[in-house]
């Protein structure tokens, strides 16, 4: 890696480049699962964006460490997680960032989910709706999803429908199979609740086929051990002749369905469309552990590559 004297250009330059590259070494080892380098890397740059006044900076920050505290699946100080995340809040708020008060709002609605609670959670997804934009698409997708999961927790199937639906939608334009195959995963669990089996599975089959193209395996298997679990109820059918009811065990079935699923083609949950070249966009900070980002259209307030929320002059 390039040292950070490398990279100095002049006083005043290599102080905010200092500040820029400790934020992007954090991400790093974010991603990498190190949280405590990354918390360190990010403080690091919280300083320097004090002592310069970065406001906009600053922000960003907060809102990087909130996300990097409550993902911490080791890490139980919820409470200092969401100090941050306000504080970021009332930055965005202070200079009318908008899409930065709904990452935000999406957030602190995703840490209360998390931890199950689910009114607080609604709150604060209900809030950051009006602040969405399609301007910025990922966005829209991450909303959409965090929206489906607290209907579908709620036992309110249809709305929970309509949200992924629309993550759906939009993640196949983006495009963005990592949202595009969370979306298809709850929607699965939805038919499934409604004991619609079939629609279920192909939804399970569309969700693997889209974790395999972002690179996650380890989400693709968690869909295949739900799958295990709706072939057992399949078989239990009357009448049901999926080639998958002949396999010789519960392990071969899901190796079979898991096969097939690599060779669909993307679609909606109605199978109306496909997508083709769809490419891998990295989110970011889903360790839900960090994860993967696409590259957001510019609007007056938006997200860079990187994930940085800007605001244009």
């Amino acid at each position: 890696m390039q040292s950070i004297d490398q990279i100095a250009m002049d006083e005043n330059g290599w102080i905010v480049t200092k500040a820029a590259y400790f934020e992007v070494l954090g991400e790093i080892h974010a991603a990498q699962g190190e949280p405590e380098r990354a918390e360190q890397d990010f403080m690091s740059s919280l300083k320097i964006s004090d002592e310069l006044g970065l406001i906009l900076g600053r922000a960003n920050l907060f809102l990087r460490l909130g996300c990097l505290l409550y993902r911490d699946t080791e890490s139980d100080i919820y409470d200092h997680a969401e100090q941050m995340l306000q504080t970021a809040t009332s930055i965005y708020e202070s200079i009318g960032a908008r899409t930065g008060v709904a990452m935000c709002c999406r957030e602190l609605g995703e840490m209360h989910l998390k931890l199950g609670h689910l009114s607080e959670a609604g709150d604060y997804l209900q809030s950051a709706m009006p602040l969405d934009s399609l301007e910025v698409p990922l966005n829209s997708v991450l909303l959409s999803n965090s929206l489906g999961n607290l209907y579908y927790l709620l036992g309110s199937y249809d709305e929970a429908q309509n949200q992924l639906n629309s993550a759906i939608e939009i993640s196949s334009r983006i495009p963005y199979p990592l949202g595009h195959g969370e979306a298809f995963f709850c929607l699965g669990k939805v038919h499934r609740e409604r004991g619609e089996l079939q629609d279920a599975l192909h939804c399970f089959r569309q969700a693997i086929t889209k974790f395999r193209q972002a690179e996650d395996p380890l989400k693709a298997d968690s869909v295949g051990s739900e799958m295990e679990k709706l072939i057992e109820s399949l078989r239990a059918e009357e009448g049901y002749n999926s080639p998958v009811s002949t396999e010789g065990s519960m392990h071969s079935a899901r190796s079979r369905l898991s096969s097939e699923a690599s060779d669909d083609e993307a679609s909606d949950d109605d199978g109306d469309h496909s997508e083709d070249n769809e490419q891998d966009v990295r989110a970011r900070g889903d360790g839900e552990g960090a994860n993967s980002v696409a590259e957001s259209e510019r609007s007056s307030t938006g997200e860079d590559a990187a994930g940085r929320v800007y605001r244009s002059e």
